[in-house]
């Protein structure tokens, strides 16, 4: 009996290509995986203000404000 190595090749290459297509998608995946994670990682060290400085920075943006309203209203006499 004969064996068809030529087949046989072609099935081997076919079947290690698809495996290293896979092992590539994995890679891709874990790397998207990765970077989502460190993203959020750094947005929150980022946004990582606590309580008391939100509530110091609403002071100072209101007192702001008033300040530009009445700064505005004594150029702008009504």
């Amino acid at each position: 009996m004969k064996r068809c190595t030529k087949s046989c090749s072609i099935d081997l290459s076919t079947k290690i290509q698809s495996e290293k297509v896979c092992n590539m998608q994995k890679v891709a995946a874990r790397e998207i995986r990765t970077a989502k994670r460190k993203g959020k990682r750094e947005a929150a060290k980022t946004f990582d203000i606590a309580p008391e400085k939100v509530e110091t920075l609403k002071k100072l943006s209101t007192a702001s404000e008033v300040l530009l309203e009445k700064q505005s209203m004594k150029e702008n006499p009504v």
